[in-house]
């Protein structure tokens, strides 16, 4: 665990610049990171190889400046974005410490030429197809003149001892080994995660697109039913309700869409949630929905109950569109719809201690059976039920609303007793900071 914190540390100083600017995929900085700590066991073990069993100052000198070229590479992502530029100079530090020591090992009959073959495999992980094909392109290039010098007779210095050689054989067999090993292992662990965040975006999306389908449904049932109200009715004021119950629930669409605009740029990390929220009074809330659902209530004779005088001054840490139409909202909506005509649903608010209120949507409806109730918030389980008059619904409105809520670093809560029970309804608990008042 520690040494997890460690690399968590040294990456999140490496990528600073990256993070904050995203402009560049996490993955190739990953990448390149942890394939120069595991290479740069190697690296610097020839060069103190070299240091030890070659008698070629040139060849030292080689080993520890490609060395240290290599190990700092991952630096460079704090000043450029261009994964292809520093993954190519890494490998240059590398291919040409493996190179000199070839050289000064014999040449195409030195060992350890065999590390060229791994580089367009590094290439690849690190900057893509491109750079994949240019290191084969070079490493081919590179043995390929080694092979060429070797039939030529050139030469080849041997500044290697043979316990240098014995080494070098060494860190080959055990070097493969770890490579490979700590390689693959940590593509496996990147790609998981990646995988992982590709299907949170996609639930993200997905809920998108429930609230779309869910909330929409609400203003466009209002529209209809305001404008019909307005067609069959001859009294002036009630055509002129009908149109304006139409109109509130248009502007209601609008506010809704503009909100899922919103949630789509959170879910790509374009926006930041809490610029949004503010301190906002809940009086204007409470007569937002009284308009929005006049229409409703007055068609089931259902009285809706708060007292606005005793708390004109309370304001709630929300984002109000999102609030007033997908919590508040979604809770008076599922109150309406589970209540008995000619009943009443009471909202109610008080304070919990200093930061945070509690406010109560309270029905005297059906309730909910235990069961029902247990898996309210679950997107993945059917929890619709047909309302007291034959409303429908999709059961995805408890799962936004606490999407929401969570956003507003709120909680939301259920109590329920279904009709089994003495005192039959449903208290929908929403904990949310307020102003001080």
């Amino acid at each position: 665990m520690k040494l997890i914190k460690a690399y968590n540390c040294l990456f999140a100083f490496i990528a600073k610049t990256r993070i904050s600017k995203r402009d560049l995929d996490l993955r190739r900085i990953h990448f390149h990171t942890v394939i120069v700590l595991t290479t740069s066991v190697l690296m610097w073990a020839y060069a103190a190889t070299a240091y030890f069993t070659s008698s070629s100052s040139t060849h030292i000198l080689i080993a520890f400046l490609c060395s240290t070229l290599h190990l700092l590479s991952p630096l460079l992502f704090r000043f450029t974005n261009n994964a292809y530029f520093i993954a190519n100079l890494m490998l240059a530090a590398g291919i040409t410490h493996q190179g000199s020591f070839s050289f000064f090992s014999g040449g195409f009959e030195s060992e350890t030429i065999i590390w060229f073959g791994i580089l367009p495999m590094l290439a690849g992980l690190i900057a893509g197809k491109k750079a994949a094909i240019s290191w084969f392109i070079t490493t081919t290039v590179m043995a390929a003149t080694f092979l060429f010098l070797h039939q030529t007779s050139y030469p080849f210095p041997n500044t290697v001892s043979p316990l240098g050689h014995l080494i070098a054989r060494g860190l080959i067999i055990f070097g493969w080994i770890f490579l490979s090993t700590s390689i693959s292992y940590v593509v496996l662990v990147i790609n998981d995660s990646k995988e992982s965040l590709l299907t949170d975006q996609a639930q993200k999306i997905d809920d998108l697109f429930r609230v779309l389908f869910h909330d929409l449904a609400g203003p466009l049932n209002r529209i209809s039913m305001g404008l019909k109200l307005s067609a069959r009715e001859t009294d002036p004021s009630r055509k002129e309700q009908g149109l304006f119950i139409a109109a509130k629930a248009t502007d209601a669409m609008l506010d809704i869409t503009q909100n899922v605009r919103k949630m789509y740029a959170l879910s790509k990390g374009k926006n930041d949630v809490s610029s949004d929220l503010c301190y906002s009074p809940f009086n204007e809330s409470i007569e937002y929905i009284k308009k929005l659902y006049a229409v409703e209530l007055e068609k089931k004779n259902i009285k809706l109950v708060y007292d606005a005088e005793k708390y004109k001054d309370l304001k709630v840490l929300v984002e109000p569109i999102s609030f007033n139409n997908q919590v508040l909202g979604n809770a008076v909506s599922n109150s309406i719809k589970f209540s008995h005509p000619g009943s009443t649903i009471t909202i109610r608010t008080y304070p919990k201690d200093q930061q945070f209120h509690v406010i109560e949507v309270c029905d005297q409806g059906i309730g909910m059976p235990p069961l029902l109730k247990d898996a309210l918030f679950d997107i993945n389980k059917k929890t619709s039920r047909t309302g007291t008059n034959g409303e429908s619904g999709t059961g995805f409105g408890m799962h936004i609303m606490k999407s929401f809520i969570e956003m507003y670093q709120g909680k939301v809560e259920v109590e329920s007793n279904d009709e089994t029970q003495p005192i039959p309804g449903t208290i929908i608990k929403f904990l949310l900071k307020a102003e001080q008042i």
